[in-house]
């Protein structure tokens, strides 16, 4: 018989973390797909000022184009790409296994390491963002400019349960705590350079030619910050006089004996990042939503708009009117490979995201209830993703033709690997 799912396993991805949690539904974000998720119950708590909901999406999105962030989506493309060899006529299915589980396993390490921190991260600079008292005026008198249906006070008062949520939940207090500490006594922009050099460590060498797991366990973004702190206030009088890229610059140097020193990840970036090419000022050349999204005259397509547009987010699943779901492809990052649009890939990404989480589920013999439609694209249109088939409807068929075989050999790798590791595949 199989054991019920933990929570965690029935979260939307399985890099997802909640920016936002007030109810029995939370707001997602996942930086290895760069997507946000918007559930139901949170647009009716809401209502029209739902689109202030873009603030956490903004904030995590800015973390996720660091190299922790940019390292995740390297090991979750590897273990994804083991699943599209499935399309070939006689797939070796022990070595895709090989080449996806290693990869997982680290890729769900990293996340684990570093989740508590880029949440609080979120949270501390939503709670620093709303504290400001001329730009809540600010956001709020813009808001309900664009949108009649709402005032200014009742914007600010959303914002405000925002702010609420995050400063009551910190999922890491201690690391609030230094970021506050460096806020009062230089300022919330230096606070900020500190959690960004925290979330750039030495990651060159660590993935090749296999993880190395137990580096990637040593990594503490908590103490990472800790040490810049102190780094910080023995060798800086004052900061006002230095631009913040200079001051990371400096820190960094002054740092090099006490904080691994942060090198960027050699090759090319990972397809699904944040947008190279996303302009603020661009115009989809399809309306995405609501005939468009120029003027946000929704508080939903303000929330989708913002995310998309300042967020630079890969995609959005958010609710229809009608209780359904519906799925959205930043319309702003117009990028085009040789082998495709940024949609295709994300879209793929996606898909194997979701077939990954099911083999993992299936071999722990973990009850998902998601067997029975493994596109999540389909999975939250009204129709088929594809328009009358799935677009992937021969990738999972190849999946479910070789599922049991598929299931043993993770089973099998599984066996390899330590129980501390194999307990990362219920942490989201």
């Amino acid at each position: 018989m199989k054991e019920p799912a933990n929570p965690s396993e029935t979260r939307f991805s399985r890099f997802s973390i909640s920016v936002y949690s007030r109810t029995s539904a939370a707001l997602e974000y996942d930086p290895n797909l760069s997507l946000a998720r918007i559930p139901e119950n949170l647009t009716d708590e809401f209502g029209e000022c739902v689109g202030v909901l873009h603030y956490p999406i903004v904030f995590a999105g800015s973390t996720a184009s660091s190299p922790v962030g940019r390292g995740l989506r390297v090991l979750a493309r590897r273990a994804e790409r083991s699943i599209e060899a499935l399309t070939q006529p006689e797939p070796d299915l022990n070595r895709i296994v090989q080449t996806l589980f290693p990869n997982e396993v680290a890729a769900r390490l990293l996340w684990h390491q570093v989740a508590p921190a880029i949440r609080t991260i979120v949270q501390w600079n939503l709670n620093q963002q709303i504290s400001n008292a001329s730009l809540l005026e600010w956001y709020a008198e813009e808001y309900a400019e664009g949108n009649s249906t709402v005032d200014a006070t009742e914007v600010r008062d959303a914002l405000r349960v925002l702010q609420s949520e995050a400063t009551e939940h910190y999922a890491n207090p201690s690391l609030a705590g230094i970021l506050e500490g460096v806020s009062q006594e230089y300022s919330r922009l230096v606070a900020n350079a500190i959690a960004d050099l925290a979330l750039q460590p030495k990651l060159s060498g660590l993935f090749d030619p296999q993880p190395d797991l137990h580096r990637i366990e040593q990594l503490d973004i908590e103490e990472r910050c800790r040490q810049f702190a102190t780094v910080l206030e023995s060798h800086f009088e004052r900061t006002t006089d230095v631009t913040m890229q200079t001051l990371k610059e400096e820190l960094q140097a002054a740092s090099e004996a006490a904080v691994q020193p942060s090198i960027a990840i050699e090759g090319t970036l990972p397809v699904v990042d944040v947008p190279p090419n996303v302009l603020s000022d661009k115009q989809p050349s399809e309306p995405p939503i609501d005939g468009s999204l120029r003027g946000y005259p929704t508080g939903l397509t303000h929330f989708l708009a913002r995310s998309c547009q300042d967020g630079k987010i890969g995609g959005v699943v958010y609710p229809h009117e009608d209780g359904a779901r519906g799925w959205l492809v930043n319309p702003w990052a117009d990028v085009y490979w040789n082998s495709g649009s940024y949609r295709e890939r994300w879209s793929r990404a996606l898909v194997a995201d979701a077939i990954i989480s099911h083999l993992i589920a299936e071999a722990r013999e973990v009850e998902t209830g998601q067997a029975a439609e493994l596109c999540p694209l389909c999975h939250n249109t009204q129709t088929k993703c594809g328009g009358h088939q799935c677009t992937y409807h021969d990738l999972i068929r190849r999946v479910m033709a070789r599922h049991d075989a598929l299931v043993t050999a993770v089973r099998e790798e599984m066996d390899t690997h330590s129980d501390s590791y194999i307990g990362l595949l219920s942490v989201s």
